[in-house]
């Protein structure tokens, strides 16, 4: 009854086999002193306890039978969650415990928790380049294919994907307006093409790194409306990314690997000049996720129908206090899940003839929280010999997480030629 229930698994065939319960037991008694003794005693005296505790290591498997099953050491199998779930991985996961086996197969509950691994605040450098990249983008892209007026914010497609399709028309935060899709990636290896107002480009991630050559898709920029003075523009984007062992960025490893995720996007970004000193910028993105197992040895992290969605809107006055500064106001929200689902097999078990067990669930793919962003920044430059750039950005629901405490940043950031 022990390893039928002990772990959630459901049907009358859930459990050891007869003959594996008897070797258990025998194997579990209590050999020690007199009882060593096995004219008298036999197999020794009968010990319930240790029949109930795991004999040697436990062991992760993934598959259809014992015999067969992928098998994972304690700490291979790790899931970070995609950031657009925010907690709805911890807290799904958390909800029931995961069968493990020890050396002799039997099946013990394990709670997930030291399975979910948590990303690390951002490091401060990343923050830095957002402020680097406040101006002409022109050193940080490898190669580019020029499109319209550069001047007026019309993006260099760029080879190293953590800036593509960034507008650069003088926002300290830049890269809140590029694809989140695209930028799943991250820097790598891109080729384009550009024709009047159209552009595309298919992308993939660094091959020196196995996790992000993983990543690789197709994007494409058209202008949908530009001002005849270049006062203002409005382009749209689509595209795709296919990802392998990861979900919108969020990495499987051991048996929480072998997932194939496909992500539709399509989105829209443009600016506006406004009277006197004002400029106006905005973008948003959606998605469509959905993913299937490629390996049968895992346990079939998945999505389905998942929609997720970014946006971001800044607004920006040059000249005020001398010419050539800016001031900015800006909000964004990073990529968030907002409807869908996200699927699992649970392990709970084996049964009797050997068979390991799963439970299908289904959870609802939207986290507790929202994060938004407000952003407060102020630019300098001295013509072409440098720049000053200082930012001060608060963060709310961070991580999409509702109890997540609000974080603060304050940024500074000089560079001069001399």
């Amino acid at each position: 009854q022990y390893y039928m229930r002990n772990t959630g698994c459901e049907g009358e065939d859930c459990g050891m086999g007869s003959h594996e319960l008897v070797a258990r037991v025998l194997a579990t008694a209590d050999k020690r002193g007199i009882y060593a003794d096995t004219s008298i005693y036999g197999a020794g005296l009968l010990d319930l306890q240790n029949a109930l505790t795991p004999q040697g290591e436990t062991r992760m498997l993934a598959g259809q039978k014992l015999n067969a099953a992928a098998s994972f050491a304690p700490g291979e199998s790790i899931l970070t969650p995609p950031k657009a779930l925010g907690d709805v991985a911890r807290r799904n996961l958390l909800s029931a415990p995961l069968a493990v086996f020890d050396e002799m197969n039997a099946p013990f509950p394990l709670s997930a928790e030291n399975m979910i691994a948590e990303e690390s605040r951002p490091k401060v450098s990343r923050h830095l380049r957002r402020l680097q990249r406040g101006g002409d983008s022109s050193a940080n892209n490898a190669a580019r294919f020029e499109w319209g007026d550069h001047a007026t914010g019309w993006a260099a497609l760029s080879a190293q994907w953590d800036s593509i399709f960034a507008s650069d028309f003088g926002a300290d935060f830049s890269d809140a307006f590029g694809n989140p899709f695209a930028a799943l990636a991250g820097p790598g290896m891109a080729a384009g093409v550009a024709r009047g107002n159209f552009r595309a480009a298919a992308f993939g991630g660094n091959f020196s790194d196995s996790a992000a050559n993983q990543i690789r898709g197709f994007a494409a920029e058209s202008a949908l409306w530009r001002a005849p003075d270049s006062s203002g523009g409005l382009a749209g984007q689509m595209g795709f990314v296919a990802e392998s062992d990861s979900i919108l960025g969020g990495r499987g490893f051991g048996a929480f690997g072998g997932t194939q995720a496909r992500t539709m996007f399509w989105g829209a970004r443009g600016f506006r000049k406004l009277g006197g000193a004002w400029n106006v910028r905005g973008a948003a993105y959606w998605g469509r996720t959905d993913s299937d197992s490629k390996s049968a040895d895992s346990w079939r992290l998945g999505a389905d129908n998942l929609r997720s969605a970014s946006f971001a809107a800044g607004l920006e006055r040059t000249g005020v206090i001398r010419t050539g500064d800016a001031l900015g106001f800006w909000l964004s929200q990073p990529l968030r899940a907002e409807s869908g689902a996200m699927t699992f097999a649970r392990p709970t078990g084996r049964t009797k003839y050997g068979e390991l067990t799963y439970r299908n669930e289904r959870w609802t793919a939207r986290p507790s929280g929202r994060e938004l962003q407000f952003a407060l920044t102020y630019r300098r430059t001295w013509g072409d010999l440098g720049f000053a750039r200082a930012a001060a950005e608060a963060v709310r629901n961070p991580g999409h997480q509702r109890d997540a405490p609000m974080l603060g940043r304050i940024l500074f950031l000089a560079e001069r030629e001399f």
